[in-house]
């Protein structure tokens, strides 16, 4: 029996396997997409795998009996093992688009949906969040700019309640053109 082709053969049975656990393992972060991502080139490596096991057993030597029947075993095997990676091969890649990508993209980060309204002038304020948790300082706001004379929040002021934060004045009236 030809190695190349058990090893072709062997490579589509863990491709079948990791989509399994790829699908399996899509809520937890980095494994699902591990999985995922792995199947198709498992399933590619058989089909080239394979490929070569079929090239090498036609190739064989034509001499008694044994040697036709065996080499005639070794084409069926790489065949089957090329079939079954190419098989493998179409719901790897469905798997490695849906679930991989799902979890590459979904399950590793920290989300955080709440907002929180400046009750003062209705509008939303994203760093308030931030700025009470102690991520952020009161010199910190949008993309690092600095916000001057930003008001601290004293020891009386009600807990639940957000800081406002001074508005830039309004833009200035365009002018007479020259």
């Amino acid at each position: 029996m030809p190695p190349m082709a058990w090893g072709a053969l062997s490579l589509a049975i863990v491709s079948f396997l990791f989509i399994g656990l790829g699908v399996l393992f899509t809520p937890v972060p980095g494994v699902g997409a591990a999985f995922a991502f792995t199947a198709p080139l498992l399933a590619l490596a058989g089909i080239i795998l394979g490929g070569r096991a079929v090239t090498q057993s036609k190739a064989a030597p034509v001499g008694d009996g044994t040697t036709v029947a065996h080499a005639a075993q070794g084409s069926g095997l790489a065949l089957a093992a090329v079939i079954a990676s190419a098989i493998a091969f179409v719901p790897a890649v469905i798997t490695a688009l849906t679930c991989g990508a799902c979890n590459a993209l979904c399950a590793t980060g920290n989300f955080k949906t709440q907002q929180h309204w400046n009750t003062s002038s209705g509008t939303v304020d994203p760093f308030d969040v931030l700025r009470r948790s102690g991520a952020l300082g009161p010199s910190d706001g949008d993309a690092g700019v600095a916000v001057p004379d930003a008001p601290q929040p004293s020891a009386d002021a009600g807990a639940g309640q957000p800081t406002a934060l001074p508005l830039p004045p309004p833009p200035i009236a365009p002018g007479p053109r020259p």
